[in-house]
């Protein structure tokens, strides 16, 4: 009786999401410090690191991880991908072309909330101070991501199916003003997101993305755009042209942003 019902619940909650959408309260990750330094952030000095410690606990205390999904219908129309109606395009060749191996996809935006913004601008925070805050802030974000989408895969993907990576406005041939469509699907205000029309988030610590969900198989062998791509040089890439897939994770990203920070220490 217990599993009938807990089915029922589970049908119920992913109909809201489908038609309405769905607000998440995501945790920030117990393990951040550790994340944050990882990647390439090797030997930071004691100043960096002490700095970044406080940046973490300022994050803790102020922050608090939203995000408003909503799960929709993908409507395949080569070469580019609809969502929900043939009103909303995915204009973006590559991505479409993931996107439509996929019968759905989970359209998201999550952020750190309000309060970080104020902290950020508070003219007692030196310059030093407030670079190391912003860049382990946007460390962080690339965290809650990650976590959100192992909590979007368990919640919506059933029996061998998958997502895939997650993709998002300005990414690969997908141009900025793409958020204008992402807004449109989400009710982003009731997490406190809103949009300019330059296409400028706030708060400034906020992501959207799209993925699609799909077989296993269909995403394992082609979900990644760059498999598709053979550009070379680009800083972007996660894999070579067309190999067995992997993820590259967001430590590598991380690392970057740790190594800018490094670099202003010295």
């Amino acid at each position: 009786m217990f599993k009938k019902d807990q089915s029922t619940k589970e049908k119920s909650m992913k109909a809201t999401a489908r038609k309405y959408g769905e607000v998440l309260f995501v945790g920030m990750p117990a393990d951040l410090g550790r994340k944050v330094f990882a990647g390439r952030w090797k030997h930071p000095s004691r100043r960096l690191k002490s700095s970044v410690k406080r940046a973490i606990a300022m994050l803790r205390q102020v922050s608090r991880p939203r995000a408003m999904v909503r799960v929709l219908p993908v409507l395949g129309e080569h070469p580019y991908c609809f969502l929900n109606d043939f009103r909303y395009r995915v204009k973006s060749l590559r991505i479409s072309r993931v996107l439509n191996l996929c019968h759905e996809a989970v359209v998201c935006a999550a952020t750190l909330g309000h309060q970080f913004d104020a902290v950020l601008a508070d003219d007692k925070l030196c310059a030093y101070d407030r670079f190391v805050l912003d860049r382990t802030a946007s460390a962080a974000m690339e965290a809650v991501m990650d976590d959100l989408e192992t909590t979007l895969s368990k919640r919506y993907c059933g029996p061998g199916q998958a997502l895939t990576i997650r993709y998002s406005p300005g990414y690969c041939d997908w141009p900025i003003q793409g958020q204008h469509e992402i807004f449109a699907l989400l009710p982003a205000k009731e997490i406190g997101v809103s949009l300019s029309a330059s296409c400028l988030m706030k708060p400034c610590k906020t992501v959207t993305a799209i993925m699609g969900i799909g077989e296993s198989a269909s995403i394992r062998e082609n979900g990644i755009v760059c498999m598709h791509c053979q550009q070379q040089g680009c800083p972007h890439r996660r894999c070579s042209h067309r190999p067995a897939y992997a993820r590259k994770r967001s430590g590598d990203t991380i690392g970057k942003v740790q190594t800018q920070i490094q670099s202003i220490a010295r």
